[in-house]
């Protein structure tokens, strides 16, 4: 799961990365599809860097607990 959600957060970043380049910004037509598929994903990217996060917290939680339980 956390997989695909990177996948995800990867392509709105690459997404983001093209919707700055001179080459697109020249170009209307694919500036604008690139905009559009960058709002279309915003809700997505955004919910999945909140999981993602959560997750790394969670697993470091889990390791200090993991550390704290070994050293009793």
């Amino acid at each position: 799961m956390i997989e695909k959600l990177q996948s995800i957060i990867e392509k709105y970043k690459e997404l983001s990365e093209q919707a700055i380049s001179p080459d697109v910004i020249w170009n209307q037509k694919e500036s604008i599809r690139i905009n559009k598929e960058i709002s279309g994903m915003q809700e997505q990217y955004d919910l999945a860097q909140e999981y993602v996060q959560y997750f790394s917290q969670l697993e470091e939680a889990k390791e200090i607990l993991n550390e704290e339980s070994d050293s009793d």
